[in-house]
């Protein structure tokens, strides 16, 4: 039999100790490659309080509000074409790899999608794919419709071949955007060790996050409920000690007897000296696969390990997402994701006081998320090669990464995390005046 010679689409490199398959397939009907992976899988939240302030409880017709939200998720993978959020990198073969995710729940159904534009590299026959930018939408949400991150170094988010036991760490540092329903917009510049600066225009006010190396941060402006608070001041932890300073404006001494600032000592809640930003990125062959991962294509797979654990002194949380996704045969069979927001601090206006201080476990909100391929994406997953080839000429077959979904689930962790802060420096704003008190708690004692 002879054939015409073609181009490969995508194209192979071939990488020394790797073995290729390749199978020629004769059809009488034509064979139309998807450039498509679909996904389904499930998400849970969870929320869990630690204080109680002796609200009544409901009454009998009422129902309580539920401490665990589960979604159904639906997730399509593609190779976008969105131009780069940027001046672009200095990289060859740039690609725009466009999640699109609906979740669906009982009283409501969000849509959203992220962009990541990502780049192979190959060095010492080890094919490497980097992340440099992303950007996540979500047109319908009443909190924050977009942001979009560009890292000042780019994140390594696979290393091919997957070599069990390999490993490797990311630097946080970023230049984050953002912009609110309400016509709000911030911007926060991370450092290399985790700190940052966050400016927000809050109803046309700037008001600015600082967190410093030592774990002293402040929030300066706007004034709080029209004109109450001016700052807030976080001290570095002396002597097992961290201070919350609320410094009060001329206008809340002069007209309504407060005092030019309160004091809040409580024990230091993190660890000591402050680690803001901690990565480990780890390759293991031969792992079985988790409950909730549904595929026909074998039991055991390598599995990548992201594990990220940041610490936010300014809002006061630590928080710890782990993904791990599944490979087998080259094909990305699933992600599974565990994010836990561990707050010390709650500042939501959902307790009687301005800031609740206390200790960790004081607000511990849980996600929980499994996604699996789904049958029919093979064409756009070939076995033969790595999850990192991918095809930027529209309608060829592409290994779409399983990086992407990480990267959309990671950003939906962020967003939340901003939505948060954003809650509560815009909601002190409208806060009655008779409500500003702030309360500490030690060792669970009000």
């Amino acid at each position: 039999i002879t054939f015409a010679a073609k181009p490969l689409l995508p194209p192979i490199t071939l990488v020394a100790g790797e073995t290729y398959f390749f199978a020629l397939v004769s059809s009488s009907t034509a064979i139309t490659a998807t450039s498509t992976a679909s996904y389904s899988g499930t998400k849970s939240v969870s929320y869990q309080y630690g204080y109680d302030f002796a609200y009544p409880a409901p009454a009998p017709t009422a129902t309580e509000a539920p401490t665990t939200l589960n979604y159904t998720v639906a997730t399509s993978v593609s190779v976008g074409s969105q131009p780069f959020p940027g001046p672009s990198p200095s990289v060859s073969g740039l690609v725009d790899e466009h999640v699109a995710e609906t979740d669906t729940q009982s009283v409501q159904t969000s849509t959203f999608t992220t962009d990541s534009w990502a780049a192979e590299s190959l060095a010492s026959g080890v094919e490497s794919l980097s992340l440099y930018a992303l950007v996540q939408q979500e047109p319908s949400s009443a909190d924050l419709p977009v942001y979009t991150t560009v890292y000042a170094t780019p994140q390594l988010l696979d290393q091919y071949p997957e070599t069990g036991g390999a490993t490797w760490t990311n630097s946080p540092a970023a230049a984050i955007t953002y912009g609110f329903a309400d016509g709000d917009s911030g911007t926060r510049t991370v450092a290399a060790n985790g700190t940052y600066v966050d400016t927000e225009s809050v109803l046309g006010t700037p008001a600015t996050l600082t967190e410093n190396a030592d774990g002293s941060g402040s929030i300066i402006g706007p004034f709080f409920s029209g004109d109450f608070i001016a700052s807030i001041a976080f001290s570095a932890p002396t002597n097992g000690q961290v201070t919350t300073t609320i410094n009060y404006t001329p206008d809340a001494q002069n007209y309504y007897g407060y005092p030019p600032s309160q004091v809040i000592g409580e024990p230091v809640w993190y660890p000591v000296p402050p680690v803001f930003s901690t990565e480990t990125d780890t390759v293991t062959a031969n792992v079985s696969l988790p409950t909730g991962c549904t595929t026909t294509f074998g039991t055991t797979a390598t599995q990548v390990q992201r594990s990220i654990t940041t610490l936010d002194t300014v809002i006061g949380d630590i928080e710890t997402t782990v993904m791990n996704g599944y490979e087998i045969g080259g094909i990305p069979v699933c992600l599974a994701s565990t994010d836990v927001v561990n707050y010390a601090y709650d500042e939501q206006n959902n307790t009687p006081y301005l800031i609740y201080i206390g200790q960790l476990g004081t607000e511990v909100v849980t996600t929980t998320e499994v996604l699996s391929v789904q049958p029919g994406a093979t064409s756009a997953l070939p076995a033969a090669k790595s999850r990192s080839t991918l095809s930027t000429t529209p309608g060829t077959p592409s290994a779409l990464p399983l990086a992407a979904l990480e990267n959309h689930v990671l950003a939906s962790f962020v967003k939340a995390r901003i939505v948060h802060e954003h809650a509560y420096v815009a909601g002190m704003r409208a806060r009655p005046a008779t409500s500003l008190k702030a309360k500490a708690v030690s060792g669970g004692a009000r």
